[in-house]
């Protein structure tokens, strides 16, 4: 591999001489005459010659000159007439390395570096050109498929193919940082539908509100406070991880004037969505101070009228949570089932050590729990008892039972009955709490 880096092309001019017996002499264009080095009064001057000749006569050589990356005593040179381009000089100075050393990327590896053949490129674009196929699936067709030596190298290699491709198509710009990403998105405030406003303040991360209409519409027909019983919902919120850079927080319902046929329920439609970078308090007070905005700007709505019939659903987040109560203080508030069952397992496998069998067994009356009706007073706290005596009798068992028995008291029979009483206060709707 030669270093470009080093590489230099130099242009020479000759001329013929025919008086000195046709020799070639170098000389330089200046002003539009043919000039040569002399020199006059001690220094060298540009002196155009007494008798200018023909262009025809100049003879102009382009010279290319590199040296080797692996080893920079080992060089080339090229030179070719510029008029008769077909045809070159090569010539080399110095001993080549007797092994091909890797190219300047090259960093984790010694071994000899090989050229990729074309033809395994091509494969590589056309695999990736098939149905957007990803690079994993075009690197493990390619090597099932061919020979040794039409394999791609390795599989960052169908990555840089496929990244290169991206490029060239526009659909991400190559040389793109956060600022272009941040630019692009306040452009698409006033360019696209879904985008409704960016909030940037000195100090914070950029957030992002994406809704639409027709979502804002729905919720105020299933939040309203002249919604029938029957219909209400609740609307959960949730922060997603692993989608890209930033965070996600979504906010879902089910829309109950539809039926879905094969569940025969009704089905969970998203809602406004906040792109953020930090999960600040601050910043989902922000989501929800624009959702109160849209919600509440309606006559009819719940919170508007000071009828509060909303009821919110989500995780057991500090930061969310404390948001949610300061923008809405008197609204109902119930906590995800599956994320305390979730953090249940979690604490019993990995802080108290519990065993499987006793693990699954309070899952199993914590589960039970969740699903319980709200209107059967008895049956619920038949199965809120079930679970304290399940706990009490699996916590000796485990590494740290007085911390068992703190973490169910502390965190979860609260959250448990707090569900119980706001499905119980508005049971028309509790069956749509699965929402989360």
């Amino acid at each position: 591999m030669w270093s470009t880096k080093d590489g230099r092309t130099l242009t020479t001019n000759y001329v013929r001489i025919v008086r000195i017996g046709n020799l070639l002499s170098v000389v330089k264009l200046q002003d539009g005459k043919v000039c040569k080095r002399q020199m006059v009064q001690g220094k060298r001057k540009l002196v155009p010659l007494e008798m200018q000749p023909e262009m025809d006569d100049i003879v102009t050589v382009c010279s290319y000159y590199a040296t080797l990356k692996a080893d920079s005593s080992y060089r080339k040179r090229v030179s070719w007439i510029v008029s008769k381009p077909n045809w070159a000089v090569y010539e080399y100075q110095g001993t080549p390395p007797p092994v091909n050393g890797g190219h300047g990327l090259q960093r984790k590896t010694e071994t000899e570096f090989v050229r990729t053949k074309p033809q395994v490129l091509e494969n590589i674009r056309a695999g990736l050109d098939e149905k957007r196929a990803q690079p994993r699936q075009v690197y493990e067709q390619q090597m099932l498929a061919n020979e040794s030596s039409d394999r791609p190298r390795d599989h960052k290699q169908v990555r840089n193919v496929a990244q290169a491709m991206t490029a060239e198509t526009g659909q991400r710009k190559k040389w793109g940082n956060v600022a272009d990403d941040v630019q692009s998105v306040l452009s698409s405030v006033q360019t696209h539908q879904y985008v409704k406003e960016v909030c940037v303040r000195q100090g914070m991360s950029p957030v992002i509100m994406c809704y639409t209409e027709e979502q804002i519409a729905d919720l105020k027909r299933f939040c309203s406070s002249k919604t029938p019983s029957f219909l209400r919902t609740v609307l959960g919120v949730d922060r997603t991880f692993n989608l890209g850079p930033c965070f996600v927080t979504v906010s879902v319902y089910r829309n109950m004037s539809v039926l879905r046929k094969s569940a025969v329920d009704n089905p969970i439609f998203i809602g406004p969505v906040m792109f953020h970078f930090d999960g600040k308090a601050e910043t989902y007070r922000r989501f929800f101070s624009t959702l109160s905005d849209l919600l509440c700007g309606d006559v009819y709505c719940a919170e508007f009228a000071g009828d509060v019939e909303l009821v919110f659903g989500s995780d057991d987040e500090k930061a969310m949570v404390a948001a949610l109560r300061q923008v809405f203080p008197g609204v109902e508030h119930v906590f995800c089932a599956r994320h305390l069952e979730e953090n249940v397992r979690r604490f019993l496998t990995d802080t108290a050590g519990m065993s499987t069998r006793d693990r699954e067994g309070v899952l199993d009356r914590l589960r039970e729990a969740t699903r319980v009706d709200a209107d059967q007073t008895a049956q619920c706290e038949s199965v809120l008892n079930e679970l304290v005596a399940a706990v009490r009798a699996c916590a000796p068992s485990t590494t740290v039972p007085d911390k068992v028995l703190a973490y169910f008291d502390n965190r979860i029979y609260p959250k448990l009955r707090n569900n119980l009483k706001v499905c119980e206060n508005a049971n028309s709707f509790a069956a749509s709490a699965s929402v989360l």
